[in-house]
Formats: C-alpha cells, structure tokens, sequence
C-alpha cells in the first residue's frame, strides 16, 4: 500500500508575518512602503485581508481601519499614489535600461556602431523629467484649496489685488499635467501657496508681473523688518581680527573661541551673541581644507554647526534638528498634514510644534531642477501646515544644496491664501580659509534672526 501523504501545512501570508513584528506600529502607510514593490490594487487588497482576518484585537483593528478610510479619499492620498506610482514606472525603466545596456555591451564586442547606439539610449532613459501632478489631482487639490475672495484688501500693491491675480492665475491651470522640473508655481498654487522670488515663472507673469512682484518682496522685508538690524561695527572689528589670528595661525583653536566668547555680552543684543557663537562653531568644526560630503556629513560637518547657534534657544526650548522624521503636526493629524520626512526642523518641544523647515541636496544636484523644485515643494507643504494647524503668524524655511542656502519665509495672508517669500541667500563656508567671507553676512544674519524670533511664532 502506497504511503499517504501528508498535506503540507499552508503558510501564513507575508503580511501576518508583518503585522506580527510591527504589532506596536500598526498603520496604512508603514504597510504601503514595506510592501512598495506592489500595485496599488494588490497592496490595498492585502491591506483589507489583514484587517479582516489578522487582526485579533477590536479596538486595534477599528482605529486602524477608520483611519485608513479617512485617508484614502484625501488629497495626501492622491498625492502618495500618484508618486508611487511614478517611482515604481522609474524603476522599471531604470531595470530595462540596465538590461539594454548590458545586451547592447554584450553585442558591442562584434560591433562598434551598435556599442554607440547604446550610449545614446542609455543617456535619454536618464533625462526622463520629474513626476508633479496629473490633471485630476489639480482638480482635487483646487477644489479644497481655493477659497472665494471676499477681502478685496488682502494684499494690494500699488492698487494690483494680489489674491485677484492669484484666483486667476489658479483658474489657467487647466487640464495639463504639472511637473516639478516645470511648473513649481503653479503646483505650489494648488495647495493656496503663492512662490514669490526671482525669476517667476513666464506664466505667473501674465498675472502679477516682475514689477509687482518686486514690490511684493520689499513689502514683505519691511513689515517684517528684514533690514532693521546692524552688527556693532566695532565688535565687527574684533571679531574679524580674531578669525584672521586663528586661520593664520598666529593663536590656537582654544584661545580663538575664550577670545570669542568674551566679546558676548548676555545683558546685551542677543543676536549680535548667537553670531558670535555662529563663528566659534564653525572655528571649531571646519576642516582646513575643502572636501567632497555626502547628505549626513554635509549636514552634520557644514550645515548644522552654521545654522544651530543660530536658531536654536535651549533657554526657550526651541531645538535645531537634523531629523528625517514625520513632522510633529503630522504626528497630531494625520489625515490633513503631509506624511513626508522633512530633512530637518525647528521644534518648539514645550508645544511640540515647528516653526522651521530644512531641505538637504549635495552638490552634485544644483543642476537638477526636478528634485530642487519637489523639495521647495515639500518646504510649502510643511509650512502650511505648522501654520494651519499651529496658528503660527509664520514659518522659515531653509533649502540648502551643498553649502549654498536660500532662505524663506511662509505666511498666511487670508484664508486659503499663503505667500512663500524668498528672504536672502548665502554661501557658507567649506573650510576654515572661507570664514571671513561670512564677516560681510552678519548684518543680514541678524536680520533673519529677528524675523525668525518675532514672526515664527503663534498668534
């Protein structure tokens, strides 16, 4: 008699295994990106499958599932999937290219032309243009971000209704689709964000026009008082005359930062103090000679003993950090702030509420607009939301590639509407040899300080 045999025992399906080791952190989101090699349909479809059958706890399984189902019809919804989607196309493209290459260099030992054909085709799989938002996402997003004017004097310059202009500027979007490389402000002006920089978009321009948008610029600076403060031009002097002692060697790095620190006065102008701080910390944490950073050291090394003595006041307990992490509104509501990581923030952690943003390219990307242009993006998101759900006056924000930063800041000007305005910009030192180049950017330090300290805070 032939042996029976025995029925295998079915394995349990990959995403119990997953609920089972992520048991504390249960969440749609965390699901999608674990499992972010499947479509949209297969990874949703699992998603219910656990819901209804792999999770044992009630009161779990509703939060879970209530939450979900909140999401999943918003505009941060729309936005993941869309991106998602986009990313996966990228690899798939990235994969059949890797795979033309190498049949092309396989047939490139028999044929010279065809190894040339090659190259080229490999280099127009590399141009492909960035991922913005399809013409059904603009719809979505205007509808619930584009609000009736019923303030005519919102914001007027020279007689020019701004809000106007931005409604009709808004109403030409049409039904094309937008792309990062291309049309930053006019994806920004889905979410009620209107850019305000150099350099506007030809498009943009057709409604509010280099002139205007000008003076919208020097408006700005003056109500927040971006020019109102000055170094002492005599402690400037002494500061100078110690950063030149110490890179010429003619004291160390320890007496170069007793002398710094006593030329700070605590009863006296405490931006003046954070400046002179600023340089102490960077005498101490340049190298002598310039090198090539990937993001972390760029960070750590250049970015952060420049921009922490600055912003951060552990007196107030207002934090400078490099975090990569969900932003705190997010964490507070999910459903109608953005899930995306901010490279770093300001934190206000006595309300764990941010009143600054940081975005991070090395240098190798200060030519690809694409990813400049989303992360700019990503700055307009994360402050309207600190602003909305913080009731902030205003948010900065800082866009940093290699050492070079461009300063912003972010206000609402009435409901549904927000002006990102383009501060100031400057290159930060890469070596102890480029310090004095900062010695002309105190005044202007000063000033973003001032405007940090009296307009990103709540009403």
């Amino acid at each position: 008699m032939a042996p029976t045999r025995q029925k295998s025992k079915k394995r349990p399906p990959l995403e119990y295994s997953w609920a089972s080791n992520n048991n504390d952190s249960l969440d749609h989101l965390t699901f999608f990106n674990h499992f972010s090699h499947l479509s949209r349909r297969t990874v949703t479809s699992r998603f219910n499958n656990l819901l209804k059958n792999y999770i044992v706890d009630e009161t779990t399984k509703k939060q879970v599932h209530e939450k979900y189902q909140t999401w999943r019809t918003s505009n941060e919804a729309r936005i993941y999937w869309s991106e998602r989607e986009a990313h996966q196309k990228k690899l798939i493209a990235s994969n059949n290219n890797m795979a033309a290459s190498s049949l092309n260099s396989s047939n490139a030992a028999s044929s010279l032309d065809d190894s040339a054909s090659s190259s080229g085709s490999s280099s127009s799989v590399s141009t492909t243009s960035s991922v913005g938002l399809n013409s059904k996402e603009i719809r979505e997003l205007m509808k619930s971000n584009t609000f009736p004017i019923n303030n005519e004097n919102a914001l007027k310059i020279n007689d020019v209704n701004i809000l106007q202009r931005f409604h009709e500027f808004q109403n030409s979007l049409g039904t094309c689709d937008l792309t990062y490389k291309d049309h930053l402000h006019h994806i920004l002006s889905t979410l009620g964000i209107l850019l305000v920089k150099k350099n506007q978009h030809p498009d943009l321009l057709k409604f509010i026009d280099n002139k205007t948008a000008s003076m919208m610029q020097e408006n700005t600076f003056e109500q927040i008082g971006l020019h109102s403060q000055k170094f002492s031009r005599d402690l400037l002097v002494q500061l100078f005359e110690i950063v030149q002692q110490y890179i010429t060697e003619k004291i160390t790095m320890i007496k170069a930062s007793q002398q710094l620190l006593a030329l700070i006065n605590e009863e006296g102008n405490n931006y003046q103090n954070k400046v002179i701080l600023c340089f102490k910390s960077l005498i101490e944490q340049l190298p002598n000679d310039s090198f090539e950073t990937k993001e972390l050291e760029l960070t750590s090394r250049f970015i952060q003993p420049m921009l922490q003595p600055l912003f951060e006041e552990k007196a107030e307990n207002v934090y400078f950090r490099s975090t990569n992490t969900q932003t705190e509104e997010y964490k507070k509501d999910t459903m109608k702030c953005s899930s995306k990581r901010p490279d770093g923030c300001i934190t206000l952690k006595t309300l764990d509420i941010n009143l600054g943003f940081m975005e991070i390219k090395e240098e190798m990307y200060k030519k690809n607009k694409a990813k400049l242009n989303k992360d700019l993006y990503k700055l307009g998101i994360f402050s309207k939301d600190a602003i909305v759900q913080n009731n902030l006056l205003g948010v900065l924000s800082f866009q940093i590639v290699g050492t070079s930063i461009s300063f912003y800041l972010t206000e609402q000007q009435c409901k549904g509407f927000y002006t990102m305005t383009e501060l100031d910009h400057l290159d930060a030192p890469e070596n102890l040899k480029e310090i004095p180049k900062l010695i002309g950017f105190v005044d202007n330090l000063c000033n973003l300080l001032h405007v940090f300290k009296t307009r990103c805070r709540q009403q």
